[in-house]
């Protein structure tokens, strides 16, 4: 048996005979957790940046760069940019959440990130499709599942708002997480096809947990568009500074 599939497995069961919720994520205090997940201390440290407008981003659909002004330095108009959104940096205690998510498969999370991304997109709902980035099958088969999907389904459920699997990775790349920029988009390249579902004029919202250099949102937006999407959004937990 897989060796990812047997620690995967001790960590469900250690989860569930130890209580988990009764321990905060965050620092691992036995004091109590607030909703489950972190001590006051470490919930009280939380900084959601739908309370202001640093959770949103307008990225190039040309060069994938950000855009501060009406033009990309490319040339690309912000009219014509993808709108990004995020509930937390990627810092302490919000990036401890998305690694026990994630890594060590306390899928109990999902709920409460789902509803921090919700309110991250501050009022926008006039999407057609919901979607998520897409996990290689052997890299699903390691994990057990795909935290992009649990998110958008549970996002999906919210909003009344259909959950379609429009994309497939179809090469197994390496992690980004180890990869510097430019290996990153190096890594990714060709990686995502479009599945054979109709999207020609439809308003997609992309799903994914975190957002750090946003070489994956941007190669997923691209096929999208390139699909016929009237526009693509983007929404993940926790982005990078």
């Amino acid at each position: 048996m897989n060796k990812s599939v047997i620690k995967k497995g001790k960590w469900l069961l250690r989860d569930f005979f130890l209580a988990p919720k009764a321990n905060c994520l965050g620092c691992a205090s036995q004091l109590g957790a607030v909703k489950g997940l972190l001590c006051p201390d470490c919930y009280a440290s939380l900084s959601p940046l739908y309370t202001t407008f640093a959770g949103v981003k307008y990225v190039c659909n040309l060069c994938g760069r950000e855009i501060a002004a009406l033009r990309c330095r490319c040339g690309g108009r912000r009219e014509n940019a993808y709108n990004a959104y995020a509930a937390y940096h990627f810092e302490l205690p919000a990036s401890t959440l998305v690694k026990a998510f994630k890594y060590r498969g306390v899928t109990a999370l999902s709920e409460w990130m789902a509803d921090e991304m919700i309110l991250s997109l501050k009022g926008e709902r006039d999407f057609d499709i919901i979607t998520y980035v897409p996990m290689h099958r052997i890299r699903k088969i390691q994990r057990g599942f795909n935290q992009s999907e649990i998110l958008a389904k549970i996002i999906s459920q919210k909003l009344n708002i259909p959950c379609v699997s429009l994309l497939e990775r179809k090469r197994f790349t390496r992690k980004q997480a180890n990869l510097s920029g430019a290996k990153r988009r190096e890594n990714l390249v060709n990686a995502f096809v479009a599945r054979n579902e109709s999207i020609i004029n439809k308003r997609v919202l992309l799903v994914d947990d975190v957002r750090t250099t946003g070489t994956t949102v941007i190669s997923c937006a691209r096929v999208l568009m390139e699909s016929g999407a009237e526009r693509v959004s983007a929404v993940t937990f926790a982005c990078a500074r």
